[in-house]
């Protein structure tokens, strides 16, 4: 067995790709003796160092504008060798450390699985291939564990996951979100301005200030249909609270209404509740009790066991302005107020509740509560959310505090160590609660053209309501070809909009989303769909949303993206067929926009419509036009 050994030049990139992956599937299939495999070790080292090398002088060739020409090296394609050159190196390693496999079978097991504990992932899963007996230690539950809790410490594991599912799952959301790889896509858009939203299953309430509440099935997020709408207020409904078969809605006309939602298609009100003196902006249902939370300063809190003679059985006084968010967690009832602070409420005895804490710390209005075990948490108009520890009822103290947002923090949810929040400044933060000493932001979502007020997350899906009038669901876990599609959708839609009176700032707001989106692409992906966008275009590429630039400009400046998205994904589509990846080749294509797609089908020969060659040709030509 030799290996190429000489000064790395351009030309020798493919010889050495082939060698390399002749080593590796002799590594793979146990073809290598130990005596080969260890005299392998060092060759593979000094490749690997004289092809960093050389990506390092090519880098600093290439940052001369003058020497770039069409004809320079690949250095993508050099990085992808010396990523296989360290896999087939850190698999002759392995493989001498684990040649001899009947040394370790006396070895206890868990003495083995602590001493995986210490490798990396990368080197676990390498491990794993040494041979039958490793691969079942790598991949046991325990092994798993090991990893999760040696990088998330503090979380649990719920007994309904694996470990290796809760850690893939937590990596790929994580590494996606701090990519930018996310698709959003509208679900509805009204023109009555949406005050309040639940998603409940298949169902979506939407509340609005026309005094309606418009009921919608989810079933096919791809083509959703209004149920009914609900009429009965006389004012611009607050909050809507949905309990199994009921709805009870609040509104500016100071009452709230329970609503029969037994027959979907003939809603009724069955009860109206007039005790409050101001409007209702919250309302937590929990068991047989109600409460709600008016701008009269008061909670009140109902009881429902007689659905035809509902009874106000308290008034809770305390605060000094509006009361808008309320949570009932055990014996406890939380309230937040526009006096800034938050009170905790004992419920053991309904005829005497009692305030047993008030917590002060935000700057502003309280919007919106959460607890989560014994944490609390709480959304601000200062912009901030707060954390509480909970431990000791009468010592109730903030522990963090997360700043990020630029607007009022309206919402917020929690799921899988993760919260989201919905704010004024129109986005969604998503924050990595893993170590409550170190909480950082992983991802911002942007697609909203205001205050983001629902949130609430099913599997990978996040569905959002804000006051630009939309609900929004965002996927989460998306791949980057995925995102790029995405980013052509919004293209799509920007550009056969309907113009309005408000058409022009509008469309300025949705252009500069979409430009800040794809500045948040990794590098490497924002240079390949530079280097489309020039290819085709000779002049230079314009800022999008700049004001030095009119509307149409900017429009024009945001096709030719387009232009060069879909070269970039064509060429993706072709790199799968040449892999052998047939069915994704053919499931990347098929998710193109139809005039691209129809633009590549007349360049294919008819006889041979169905062969993947044609089809090959057919986008190589079509890309050679474009040019």
């Amino acid at each position: 067995m030799t290996i190429y050994n000489n000064k790395i030049h351009p030309t020798d990139s493919v010889l050495l790709a082939k060698q390399l992956d002749d080593i590796e599937q002799q590594l793979d299939a146990n073809y290598l003796d130990r005596v080969t495999t260890v005299a392998l070790i060092p060759i593979l080292k000094n490749t690997l160092i004289e092809i960093e090398t050389k990506i390092l002088k090519l880098k600093e060739k290439l940052t001369d504008d003058s020497l770039f020409t069409k004809d320079s090296i690949d250095i993508e394609s050099i990085e992808k060798t010396k990523a296989t050159c360290d896999r087939v190196y850190h698999k002759c390693l392995t493989a001498k450390l684990f040649s001899s496999r009947g040394r370790f079978d006396s070895c206890p097991h868990d003495i083995l699985l602590e001493i995986l504990s210490f490798l990396s992932v990368e080197d676990h899963a390498l491990f794993s291939k040494c041979s039958k007996f490793f691969y079942a230690l790598c991949e046991s539950e325990t092994a798993w564990k090991n990893i999760f809790y040696r990088e998330f410490p503090s979380l649990s594991i719920p007994h309904n996951k694996s470990a290796k599912e809760m850690y893939l799952s937590r990596k790929a959301m994580i590494n996606g979100l701090k990519n930018g790889f996310y698709t959003c896509s509208t679900l509805i858009k009204q023109e009555t301005p949406l005050n309040c939203l639940k998603k409940d299953g298949n169902l979506i309430f939407w509340a609005s200030s026309d005094s309606t509440i418009k009921v919608w099935d989810s079933t096919d997020l791809t083509n959703l249909s209004c149920i009914t709408s609900i009429k009965g207020h006389t004012h611009a409904i607050y909050y809507i609270q949905k309990d199994d078969e009921l709805l009870f809605s609040g509104s500016l006309d100071r009452t709230i209404k329970v609503w029969d939602l037994t027959n979907l298609q003939r809603i009724q009100c069955i009860a109206t509740l007039k005790e409050h003196a101001e409007a209702i902006h919250y309302l937590h249902k929990e068991g047989n009790l109600l409460f709600s939370g008016s701008e009269d300063k008061t909670i009140k809190v109902w009881d429902l066991t007689d659905l035809q003679k509902i009874q106000c059985i308290a008034t809770l006084k305390g605060h000094k302005n509006f009361v808008v968010c309320l949570l009932k967690q055990g014996h406890l009832l939380f309230s937040g107020s526009w006096d800034s602070s938050i009170k905790a409420w004992d419920l053991t005895d309904l005829n005497n509740i009692s305030c047993i804490s008030t917590l002060t710390g935000h700057q502003k209005a309280i919007f919106c509560l959460l607890q989560e075990g014994t944490l609390l948490f709480s959304g601000s108009n200062d912009d901030t959310i707060k954390i509480w520890d909970l431990t000791d009822l009468h010592r109730i103290h903030c522990i963090a505090t997360l700043i990020g947002h630029q607007g009022a923090v309206h919402c917020i949810h929690q799921e899988d160590n993760f919260l989201f929040s919905g704010s004024l400044d129109n986005t969604i933060k998503v924050w990595d609660l893993a170590d409550l000493k170190n909480i950082s932001c992983i991802g911002t979502l942007k697609g909203h053209q205001n205050n983001v007020f629902y949130i609430k997350k099913e599997g990978n899906l996040l569905f959002s309501g804000s006051w630009d009038n939309t609900i929004k669901v965002w996927n989460l876990t998306a791949s980057l070809q995925d995102t790029l599609l995405n980013f052509l959708d919004m293209i799509s839609s920007i550009s056969n909009e309907i113009p309005s009176n408000l058409w022009v700032a509008k469309k300025r707001e949705r252009l500069r989303i979409l430009s800040e989106r794809m500045k948040n692409l990794p590098p490497l992906i924002q240079n390949k769909i530079d280097a489309e966008f020039n290819e085709i275009h000779t002049f230079e590429k314009e800022k999008l949303g700049s004001t030095k630039y009119s509307i149409k400009e900017e429009l024009a400046t945001c096709e030719k993206n387009a232009e060069a998205i879909q070269r970039y994904l064509l060429k993706e589509v072709i790199k799968l067929f040449n892999e052998g990846y047939a069915k994704k080749a053919m499931d990347l294509f098929n998710k193109l926009p139809e005039k691209i797609k129809n633009k590549v089908h007349e360049e294919r020969s008819h006889k041979f419509a169905n062969d993947n060659s044609t089809l090959i040709e057919a986008i190589e030509k079509f890309l050679k036009i474009k040019t």
